[in-house]
């Protein structure tokens, strides 16, 4: 009987979702799970369509790309990408500090992971805020500086965790041969 009311229900549901969707421009980050429309950003177009699996219908298109981790699209999914998409759900981030060094604390070396960046200040210490952690769990961190060697070194991390990682860079120098 309460499947017989969603399904009359659901279109109604549907229609509103998509207005708000197309006025609001409301998206969950990039990479984010749940994209079950087959279409990037996960968005709420994908709860219309988990909620159409849901519902025992058949949309096309659809991707399986499961936002709860149970193997199933349901009613879990369509909650997990709305908190996604309003920002509520618990934090994929990770702060990230150390010092640079070379001969002493090197200034302005450009750190980077993903969409975090700082510069290291005149003692060579940075700090990395929200680095977002990719689901492996493996964060890259690349340290840049005119006149020495990049350097790259990759952390396993977790979400909502504080690391402290150092980096020493090399003077590059080209030797010319006569």
């Amino acid at each position: 009987m309460l499947g017989h009311h969603f399904r009359r229900f659901f279109p109604h549901l549907a229609i509103v979702l998509v207005m708000i969707v197309s006025i609001a421009g409301i998206a969950g980050p990039a990479g984010a799970r749940g994209n079950f429309d087959c279409e990037a950003p996960t968005d709420l177009k994908d709860v219309v369509t988990v909620l159409q699996v849901a519902a025992g219908m058949t949309p096309e298109p659809f991707c399986m790309d499961d936002a709860t981790g149970d193997d199933k699209a349901g009613l879990a999914d369509a909650v997990y990408i709305l908190r996604e998409a309003a920002g509520l759900n618990p934090s994929r981030t990770a702060q990230i500090s150390g010092q640079v060094t070379g001969s002493g604390g090197l200034p302005d070396v450009m750190v980077t992971s993903g969409d975090a960046s700082a510069r290291t200040d005149a003692n060579g210490y940075y700090l990395l805020e929200d680095v977002r952690i990719p689901d492996t769990g493996r964060v890259l961190l690349t340290y840049e500086k005119t006149g020495y060697a990049t350097y790259q070194r990759s952390i396993q991390a977790a979400p909502g965790s504080s690391y402290a990682v150092s980096a020493k860079l090399n003077v590059y120098a080209i030797n010319e041969m006569s």
